[in-house]
């Protein structure tokens, strides 16, 4: 796994199903967002005035517009966001969601602080109008350790991952709460608990924090419990890497390495016995991302 300049942080979106969100964000390393200047004549196109709020802040985007559309005041989608989010016929965080996390004009996804930002919000405001729902909370909870997750790397301050690593370990205590008092709880959210555990995990590798290994086959643990297959073979993948990453050789692999070198020692390297050991240790180093090793291996 290692620094990587790019990383999501769940291979699943909240559902379970795969995602491909962007990871292009305005986001320095400071963590001050730095919009371009909005081109001449764009205007807020809720409020449609071209001046700052009354905050003092300037009309911005970040998503998928071009030319002088999608431009907002982060104050009017927040409460346009906050209308269309309201109403007894809203049961579930679907309904309201993209008003929240998607340009109205484009309907893509926010990037960067504009994210961030909006997920924040769309927190605070299921917690006031829904304090009872903790369905709601919990799939909120995963939108926000998305947005942090889709930063580039050098993107996430030490605030960003502590707020990231508390949303995860609200969400698994939720659910682990949720569950208790409902024995047939939905599997979108029992994969949720495992999408959970991979975010933390990917977000402590990120961090080069040993306790990624842990977060991952955790990840593992519970995909088995509900035959997530998917689940179980992506967190095998990650805790192989992690291992990689740390330094920590499977034993089959030290038992393979020990043979290819028995076998060079008595036939030689280019016997038909030396060959085969060779290319048994080249393919475990391959399936555990121990890729450069295994191609010096097959190249002798």
């Amino acid at each position: 796994m290692g620094k990587k300049s790019k990383r999501q942080c769940s291979k699943k979106d909240a559902t379970g199903k795969t995602a491909s969100a962007s990871t292009s964000s305005n986001l320095p390393a400071d963590g001050k967002p730095r919009y371009p200047a909005p081109p001449h004549g764009a205007s807020c196109w809720i409020c449609l005035d071209e001046e700052p709020d009354e905050l003092g802040q300037p009309i911005m985007r970040d998503c998928s517009c071009r030319g002088d559309s999608g431009f907002g005041h982060v104050s009017c989608i927040v409460k346009y966001a906050e209308e269309k989010s309201k109403g007894g016929l809203i049961k579930t965080i679907a309904k309201f969601r993209p008003t929240w996390t998607q340009c109205h004009c484009c309907h893509q996804d926010y990037r960067g602080q504009l994210s961030l930002t909006m997920t924040d919000r769309m927190i605070s405001f299921c917690e006031k109008n829904y304090p009872g729902d903790p369905f709601i909370h919990v799939e909120a909870l995963m939108y926000k350790m998305g947005a942090i997750g889709n930063l580039d790397m050098d993107q996430i301050s030490p605030k960003l991952y502590r707020e990231s690593n508390d949303a995860g370990l609200k969400v698994i205590s939720m659910i682990g709460q949720m569950k208790a008092h409902n024995s047939s709880l939905p599997r979108r959210y029992l994969i949720m608990e495992t999408n959970a555990y991979l975010c933390l995990g990917e977000m402590h590798g990120m961090m080069d924090r040993p306790e990624a290994l842990k977060y991952f086959e955790q990840y593992r643990d519970k995909s088995e419990a509900i035959d997530d297959e998917y689940g179980v073979k992506d967190a095998e993948a990650h805790i192989r890497e992690e291992k990689n990453r740390l330094g920590i050789l499977p034993m089959d692999i030290n038992i393979l390495r020990d043979s290819y070198k028995e076998k060079v020692e008595a036939a030689g390297e280019g016997s038909p016995e030396g060959i085969i050991a060779g290319v048994r240790l080249a393919l475990e180093l391959y399936t555990n991302f121990f890729s450069i090793e295994s191609e010096k291996l097959l190249s002798k």
